[in-house]
C-alpha cells in the first residue's frame, strides 16, 4: 500500500498528463508556484483545502479519484478500451449477444 502523498501526487501527475498539461501550466491554473506542484506530484506535500478543490474542479473528476489506490482511467480511455475490444469481437455472433444483452442491463 502507498502512502496516500505519493497516490494523490500520482494521480495528479496522471491527470495534468492525460490533459496535455506541462506542470507550469496546471501550476497557473490553479494559484501555485512550479515548486509546489512539483512537490504535490512528487509525494512531498500535501496540497490545501482550496488547492484539493480547484484540482479536482478543473480536471471535473470526483474527489475519491485522487485519493484511491486503483487505477479507472480517463472516460477518453475507457471509451477507446471499449472500442478497441469490441472490434475484436465484432465477427463473433454470440459474444455480441451477450454482451448487447449487459449493456441493456446496465441501462
Amino acid at each position: 500500500m502507498n502512502d496516500i502523498r505519493t497516490i494523490l501526487g500520482n494521480k495528479i501527475r496522471k491527470y495534468r498528463e492525460l490533459n496535455n498539461l506541462p506542470q507550469e501550466k496546471l501550476a497557473e491554473i490553479i494559484g501555485i508556484g512550479v515548486p509546489a506542484m512539483s512537490r504535490l506530484e512528487c509525494g512531498k506535500s500535501y496540497p490545501t483545502y482550496e488547492t484539493l478543490n480547484k484540482i479536482i474542479s478543473y480536471f471535473k473528476i470526483e474527489p475519491f479519484m485522487l485519493f484511491e489506490d486503483v487505477d479507472y482511467g480517463s472516460k477518453n480511455d475507457n471509451y477507446n478500451e471499449i472500442i478497441k475490444r469490441l472490434n475484436i469481437i465484432k465477427n463473433n455472433n454470440e459474444k455480441i449477444k451477450t454482451l448487447l444483452e449487459f449493456i441493456k442491463i446496465l441501462t
